[in-house]
């Protein structure tokens, strides 16, 4: 079964998101070719999950095939599976995401060594790694390797400002959101950081262009395409998670969170998108 939220809204420009329900397999080829650019996929993975998960997550790469861009989701191994399985020759960014609460969020129950980072291989264009910024760590730091400059090369000395920002690398510590005693803050079991959807959807894309989401969960990527002006696609097969993505990117569109209208409080731009 498939139905989407105002998808023919979405269509003719009159909405920047939709959310569909159904199966991405079935979802897919119905998207109009004009739309088929950008993907970022965050499917099932890991312990606890199926082999058949990983079945879709094979035919879901080799139905966009051919696209612009590919962001992809998982531990190394399975991300190095999916990709080799279904012919991907080139990643152009290997991004590593280390929660800095990584340690409540390691599954005990795995096999082997617990995975404390998950990593997103993006494969096709990347526009925005040379706009993507971070505050510098450590200014005494900065200082000091000033020094050591130019003391050892005084020729050469080579300056690090200790003021102002630095580029993003490629190890993202953005914490995991509503685990261990905030698990009931949880939107959704696997629920991504909106502050490294944010960072992604940098990186992948420019304002106006199209996102697929095939595996949308708890469309944290949706809201990080709204707040930076990217037009959304959010598929989930779930009947629960599809309801509550509506909501979510509803609230978001009217500069409210979803957190904010279930306790009844009025958005402060009241806009819809």
């Amino acid at each position: 079964m498939i139905e989407g939220h105002d998808f023919a809204g979405f269509c003719t420009g009159q909405r920047q998101w939709t959310v569909v329900r159904g199966d991405c397999l079935d979802v897919i080829p119905m998207i109009p070719p004009e739309f088929r650019t950008i993907v970022a996929a965050d499917p099932t993975y890991g312990y606890g999950s199926y082999p058949s998960d990983k079945d879709v997550t094979l035919k879901m790469l080799r139905a966009v095939k051919g696209w612009r861009t590919l962001a992809l989701k998982g531990y190394a191994p399975d991300l190095y599976r999916w990709l080799h399985a279904a012919g991907v020759e080139s990643v152009q960014e290997w991004i590593a995401w280390y929660p800095t609460n990584h340690a409540c969020k390691a599954n005990g129950n795995s096999k082997g060594l617990p995975k404390f980072h998950e990593d997103w291989a993006v494969c096709g264009e990347t526009p925005g790694s040379g706009r993507l910024m971070r505050p510098r760590a450590d200014h005494k730091v900065s200082q000091r390797i000033n020094e050591l400059h130019r003391t050892k090369n005084k020729d050469h000395a080579r300056q690090y400002d200790p003021r102002g920002d630095a580029r993003e690398g490629d190890v993202w510590t953005d914490p995991s959101p509503g685990i261990a005693f905030q698990a009931r803050l949880r939107l959704h079991p696997n629920e991504m950081p909106v502050s490294l959807a944010l960072k992604l959807v940098n990186l992948i894309s420019e304002p106006g262009d199209y996102i697929l989401d095939p595996f949308a969960g708890s469309f944290s990527l949706g809201v990080a395409a709204i707040r930076l002006g990217r037009r959304y696609i959010g598929i989930e097969i779930s009947e629960e998670w599809a309801a509550q993505g509506v909501e979510r990117l509803q609230a978001e569109a009217e500069g409210s969170t979803l957190q904010a209208r279930k306790a009844g409080q009025m958005s402060l731009l009241g806009a819809t998108r």
